[in-house]
């Protein structure tokens, strides 16, 4: 039962690593310059949390608030990490970096204050 998402997760991760060594590699050969290389791996950051968000509401719930609540952070995360890849692939880091993490933060806030109101 706990093997898959186990696997799942270090499947990820060697995922990221072998996305990160390319990076680092394509560098190495001039190919990528490192602002893109920075972007590209900002964009990916993005597109894997809304994956995630998208398996968030999939998860077994206790209750019908315990449901909401997972709905309601599915949405949030999910729009978040959108919005998180798409300013990433369309603006400077200055600008890019605080929309970002608003998005997120805002994600988080709405997560939590949903997971208050079902308790």
């Amino acid at each position: 039962m706990i093997g898959k998402p186990i696997r799942g997760g270090l499947a990820m991760a060697a995922l990221f690593l072998a996305i990160a060594a390319s990076f680092k590699a394509a560098q190495t050969h001039l190919l990528m310059s490192p602002d893109l290389a920075g972007h590209s791996t900002d964009i990916i950051i993005g597109l894997s949390l809304a994956l995630y968000g998208n398996f968030i509401p999939k998860q077994p719930a206790r209750t019908s608030h315990h449901q909401a609540t997972l709905r309601a952070s599915g949405w949030a995360f999910t729009l978040a990490g959108l919005i998180y890849a798409l300013i990433w692939l369309v603006a400077p880091a200055p600008v890019a970096f605080p929309i970002a993490i608003t998005a997120v933060g805002a994600a988080t806030l709405l997560s939590l204050a949903s997971a208050r109101r079902a308790c």
